[in-house]
């Protein structure tokens, strides 16, 4: 419970109007999910970040209200965080999601969310983290966002592997085993 505490200090809720360190850190975590180019990064929560924070929620398939509140942050940091902790000024690189600290891996699958063949984005990018977690996989998949043919083949592998249907989705069931595999880690 103290963690939970202590994160919800650091991680305020940021809305239209917000400044500062927080809203800056949370800049930098939307141009690193959307592109470099999506917003500025100045410390002020204007239309344009509002316009950029509802775009991230629909990817996490959050509530797009454009306010940056607990679910947000906690969904965003299953991807991202700081690479130095104290860095909130860009130094920032994708992490194995059960790393990070008050996110677990039952966060990070339930992150993923359905998946297929012509999806692209930070979710993909996750999924493409947990299949080169896998222990029984042989081999790696490129984490690059995009679900194409070779993620397509190694959804199919993993599902293969633990006895699911082979469709290349990556829905409940999939998840599910998926998360199986993380907890047994």
């Amino acid at each position: 419970m103290a963690t939970k505490a202590v994160r919800a200090e650091q991680e305020p809720v940021l809305s239209r109007g917000s400044t500062g360190t927080a809203v800056r850190e949370w800049q930098t975590i939307v141009t690193y999910v959307l592109g470099e180019d999506s917003i500025v990064v100045d410390g002020r929560f204007g239309p344009a970040t509002a316009a950029a924070t509802r775009q991230v929620q629909q990817m996490f398939d959050l509530d797009t209200d454009g306010v940056v509140g607990p679910l947000t942050w906690s969904a965003t940091r299953v991807v991202h965080a700081p690479v130095n902790p104290g860095d909130v000024t860009g130094g920032h690189a994708p992490v194995d999601p059960g790393a990070v600290s008050g996110v677990g891996p039952a966060t990070a699958v339930s992150a993923v969310g359905h998946l297929e063949v012509g999806d692209r984005g930070e979710r993909v990018r996750l999924w493409q983290h947990m299949l080169d977690g896998d222990p029984r996989s042989t081999s790696a998949t490129v984490a690059d966002g995009v679900f194409g043919p070779k993620t397509l083949a190694a959804t199919r592998a993993f599902q293969q592997r633990y006895g699911l249907v082979v469709d290349g989705i990556v829905g409940p069931r999939t998840r599910a085993t998926m998360q199986d595999v993380r907890d047994d880690v």
